[in-house]
């Protein structure tokens, strides 16, 4: 699963149901268009995520 396509969302339970997917997708192009990127890691405890984005 790619959270940066348009309409993925993540299935978590605190989560399921809210949002319609395309926040990360217009985030991702907007980045890439001013010649940047966008990727995700995931933390030690498996549940926290860092958003690393790059010019």
């Amino acid at each position: 699963m790619n959270i940066f396509e348009a309409f993925v969302t993540e299935n978590a339970s605190s989560t399921a149901g809210q949002g319609t997917g395309l926040g990360l997708a217009v985030t991702r192009r907007v980045i890439k268009l001013h010649g940047g990127s966008i990727t995700v890691e995931k933390g030690t405890n498996g549940y926290t995520k860092t958003f690393v984005i790059r010019f």
